[in-house]
């Protein structure tokens, strides 16, 4: 595998091709992507209502939390997998619905790599983000954190930056940013091709990093984009919520809440099949895929 050089307009053209695909299959990429998201809240969901129920005590919360979060761990990549398998089938003009997000767990194989991988990356995150924040903010990052858990609604002024901080921080989201695209392609490396986690995570940090300036160049406007889009939102729900309150507290969240998931459901399924046509450019072609093979053989 290879990680070939990219020219600075391909991660729009990913992006135009991920919208063009939405179009294209809606009902199977929304609805897969809806199933995905369901899935990835329904453990903090059985986990708020089993605090409701049960009343435990914080050492049996935090038991809790520790029970969701490895079930967690263990569905939700297998189920990324799944999604990247989907829409490989659809670029392939294979047929695809959205219960094949599901398809995954009949792999064993490639689903406990998919679950190997995540877990790498989380390591990996640890080491190369808290790491170094830990160790360059020290005491004084730990203490601005420390400052902003602390405010109250309706605070005017946020706490002192610490010296250096904003150069720690801008850092530290580049080397994020790595991360997210090097776990995308790997992902979808190891799904579709089935390629062991290892080499499938050499090869997604071996694109991202080659890479580098021309996913920044991708990235930050479209941070920029998402950050307008965010604060419109937010101020319009807030308006909007303030005045259905009057009428009822409840309608005001029953109007705000299906919005706030459309919007996750949009990014979720834009995010994935934008990372499949990523790699598709970038690590697909260097092998038949494990689909491919099947049909071959």
């Amino acid at each position: 595998m290879t990680a070939r050089k990219i020219s600075l307009g391909a991660p729009y053209r990913w992006l135009g091709e991920a919208f063009a695909m939405c179009r294209a299959q809606p009902r199977i990429v929304f609805g897969a992507a809806s199933l995905l998201m369901m899935v990835a809240l329904l453990p903090s969901l059985l986990q708020l209502l089993l605090e409701a129920a049960l009343q435990p005590s914080a050492t049996a919360r935090l038991v809790l939390q520790a029970l969701f979060s490895v079930v967690s761990l263990i569905v939700f990549p297998p189920l990324v997998g799944g999604f990247y398998r989907l829409v490989h089938a659809l670029h392939q003009g294979r047929p695809a619905g959205p219960l094949d997000l599901f398809a995954m767990f009949r792999d064993t194989g490639a689903a406990r790599q998919l679950i190997f991988a995540n877990l790498s990356f989380i390591l990996i995150s640890i080491v190369l983000l808290v790491g170094p924040a830990l160790a360059f903010g020290g005491e004084d990052l730990l203490g601005f954190l420390r400052a902003m858990a602390t405010l109250q609604p309706g605070a005017t002024a946020l706490p002192p930056f610490p010296d250096g901080l904003m150069s720690l921080m801008a850092v530290l989201l580049i080397v994020a940013l790595v991360i997210m695209t090097a776990q995308g392609l790997a992902t979808a490396q190891i799904a579709v091709t089935g390629t062991p986690p290892f080499a499938a995570i050499g090869a997604g940090f071996g694109v991202a990093l080659r890479n580098v300036g021309a996913f920044l160049l991708f990235y930050l406007p479209l941070a920029v984009l998402a950050l307008v889009v965010a604060l419109v939102f937010i101020l319009v729900a807030v308006l909007v919520g303030a005045m259905l309150s009057v009428i009822s507290p409840m309608l005001a969240a029953v109007l705000v809440a299906p919005l706030s998931l459309l919007l996750v459901l949009l990014a979720y399924a834009l995010m994935f099949t934008f990372f499949y046509h990523a790699w598709r450019d970038t690590l697909g072609s260097d092998e038949i895929t494990r689909d491919d093979h099947q049909i071959v053989a």
